[in-house]
């Protein structure tokens, strides 16, 4: 017995979901804890009541009297989806979901957890739906929302002029319901060769199962439950969550799994193997959101979207969701494009809540239900941002197999008759039959898409493990690139199957191989570095030759062939013809001036001065000039002024055979009959 079995009941189940006309918004929410609500005290987020709750039964001509105008308006007004018309026709009440035009809020749709002004636009859609149950009234507030612009309501005909008179209704469409949709076999998906060789387990990740709650005192899980959130509506209104309400946060939350889908889901993700197989990620962390009731269903497709919206605003440290479930309505390819009136304003709230999953890193996974259509998939399978997942066999069967259909026979790797496939669809897994945790600390066997998704769910955890960060875009990449490929007989698509170690193999950092062939030299490509070989060189040109061999032959000088420079020997030097010859020695005769025959210079002794002889000689004249030959006291310098002085300086032919001496200052002599000197002979200091 399989939950998938009840999904096919009479009951009439409602879905809802949003109008196309405003962007549903899907923020980042407050820092909260990794557990519990919002912990933003703030009055902006408190609930509203709903005004003008009237249960009054009415008569059918009262009925029809009001809803006459409402469907007329329908017609004229796309705002209004027809089945809410219709619904209220039919039974005097509808359960809808109201999108909210918050133009706060729709800046920020899909930002990250920690944007700054998420808070803003919180309090901006809790105003708005504040404003909107106080003018247009409601039979009951079902749901608010914390990071999605919307607000589930039950409302009769009267409500409907009201609603669609308020400036930021942008749409109004029923809240409509669906449901959840075999051994834990890993080798099929070689999730066991990941465990095995590479010691993956899941530690470290934390993933959310959204379904009908967990057995929580299963061994299979124990110690490893790390928050529990429940939004479980009736078909009555009545609460199906463990206390009774509709909503309910926190330790306990989600422990009354009543119909054994959810455990069994979570031991398939993540169990840890002490009663039932393990499953492929036994020591991953787990979040468990109760949104189906003990029949495996959901009523209103808002208590799901809430669901996800908590994980949104509460759990940042979740990165993989499962969500084995999915919307009666089915829709074809990628619904994010469905243009479809009806239709459209159904897929809104969904498309708004996963897209800000996936633009906050969290990769959602979701079966694709057991419909056996081969040209369309429930909500939220059907969207671009979710990884989808259909069932194959994963045992031989060579009789008739009864599902929810019949396969005559079963292969592994053979697609089950049940699965929904398009050409939306992502991936394939194992789905039938699974063993898995089961209620009252048992074992459990299911089969159906729900089966098949934790399978991916599991792997992601893996390889979330292995490289933390991975983005979602990614994850799906690498698993979408299986080699194993199944073809659908039914609809002649081809899709891949679940090879988790081919997906981790995929993420692996490329391993680079050094390019290095022995005649060429410089980088490898990948770092380092290519070297020449033994009597070979790197030219410039990255080339390796043959090592050049210096050559200097002897008492010779200048370059040797090579780059380098050929040296003399010591005592030698190297001449202008680059020939070695013996060094020069500087030669200066004792009191003799001038050069020294090796381009040098030899100088005079201290208190010695070079005349024009190049002989060192003492200062003459005393130390008054007058021991000096033509010397005349007469033309001391002191007889002439500072400007005869200049002249005599600059031009001496002016005082021809003149002396001149001034106390510490030089003593000039004019050369006698000597016209190839213009200047002053130095002679000494005066004193």
């Amino acid at each position: 017995m399989s939950i998938e079995k009840n999904s096919s009941r009479s009951l009439r189940r409602f879905f809802w979901f949003l109008a196309s006309g405003a962007a549903l918004t899907a923020l980042a929410c407050s820092s909260a804890p990794p557990t519990g609500e919002l912990d933003t005290p703030n009055e902006d987020l408190a609930p509203a009541q709903a005004s003008a709750i009237d249960r009054t039964p009415r008569s059918a001509s009262e009925v029809a009297h009001l809803v006459s105008p409402i469907v007329r308006q329908s017609a004229l007004d796309r705002r209004l989806s027809m089945r809410v018309a219709n619904d209220l026709d039919a039974a005097g009440m509808a359960r809808v979901i109201v999108t909210l035009d918050v133009p706060e809020a729709a800046r920020f749709t899909a930002r990250l957890y920690d944007h700054p002004d998420h808070l803003t636009a919180q309090r901006a859609i809790a105003r708005v739906t504040d404003d909107v149950l106080a003018s247009a009234g409601a039979l009951e507030v079902n749901r608010r929302f914390h990071t999605v612009n919307a607000i589930a309501l039950t409302i009769a005909p009267e409500h409907v002029a009201k609603l669609l008179a308020h400036p930021s209704v942008a749409s109004v469409a029923l809240d409509e319901g669906g449901a959840a949709h075999g051994k834990v076999d890993l080798a099929l998906a070689k999730l066991d060769a990941v465990q095995g060789q590479q010691g993956l387990d899941g530690k470290g990740v934390t993933v959310a199962i959204v379904d009908t709650g967990i057995e929580l005192d299963h061994p299979d899980f124990a110690g490893r439950i790390t928050g529990e959130a429940c939004f479980c509506t009736l078909s009555s209104g009545a609460g199906c969550c463990p206390s009774g309400a509709t909503t309910q946060i926190g330790s306990g939350a989600a422990r009354d799994d009543l119909n054994g889908h959810g455990t069994n889901v979570a031991g398939i993700v993540a169990g840890g193997g002490a009663k039932a197989d393990k499953g492929g990620a036994p020591a991953a962390s787990i979040v468990a959101v109760k949104v189906l009731d003990a029949s495996g269903s959901f009523y209103s497709a808002s208590d799901v979207i809430a669901g996800l919206d908590w994980i949104i605003a509460n759990r940042r440290d979740v990165k993989v969701v499962n969500a084995s479930l999915g919307t009666s309505a089915l829709y074809a390819n990628d619904c994010d494009d469905n243009r479809n009136p009806g239709e459209r304003e159904n897929i809104a709230p969904w498309k708004t809540v996963v897209d800000t999953l996936r633009a906050n890193g969290v990769l959602l996974v979701a079966s694709s239900g057991n419909n056996g259509s081969t040209s369309a998939m429930g909500l939220p399978a059907c969207l671009r941002n979710t990884l989808s997942v259909g069932a194959v066999w994963n045992q031989a069967h060579d009789f008739p197999v009864q599902t929810f259909c019949t396969d005559t026979s079963t292969v592994p790797d053979q697609i089950a008759c049940f699965t929904n496939s398009d050409a939306a669809l992502d991936l394939l897994a194992p789905g039938a039959y699974v063993d898995s945790s089961g209620l009252h600390a048992g074992i459990s066997e299911y089969y159906g898409t729900s089966q098949a998704a934790p399978f991916v769910a599991s792997c992601a955890t893996l390889l979330l493990q292995k490289y933390p960060g991975t983005s979602p875009a990614r994850l799906i990449e690498a698993l979408a690139a299986s080699p194993t490929r199944v073809r659908d007989a039914r609809n002649a698509l081809t899709f891949p199957r679940l090879d988790c170690a081919d997906a981790l193999a995929r993420l692996a950092p490329p391993v680079c191989t050094p390019r290095c062939n022995g005649a060429t030299c410089g980088t490898d490509g990948c770092g380092g570095t290519c070297a020449c070989a033994a009597g070979a060189t790197c030219n410039a040109a990255k080339q390796c030759v043959a090592a050049c061999v210096p050559h200097c032959a002897p008492n010779t000088c200048g370059t040797d062939g090579c780059g380098g420079t050929c040296a003399c020997a010591a005592g030698t030097t190297c001449n202008a013809a680059k020939q070695c010859v013996a060094a020069c020695v500087p030669l200066c005769a004792p009191n003799t001036c001038g050069t020294d025959g090796c381009g040098g210079t030899c100088a005079c002794a201290a208190g010695t001065t070079c005349n024009s002889a190049k002989q060192c000689v003492a200062p003459t004249g005393g130390g008054n000039c007058a021991g000096v030959a033509g010397w005349s006291s007469t033309k001391n310098w002191t007889t002439y002024g500072p400007n005869e002085r200049n002249t005599f300086r600059s031009d001496p032919t002016k005082a021809t055979r003149l002396y001149q001496c001034k106390a510490k200052e030089w003593c000039y002599l004019q050369p006698d009959q000597d016209t190839t000197h213009l200047g002053w002979i130095d002679l000494g200091v005066c004193n």
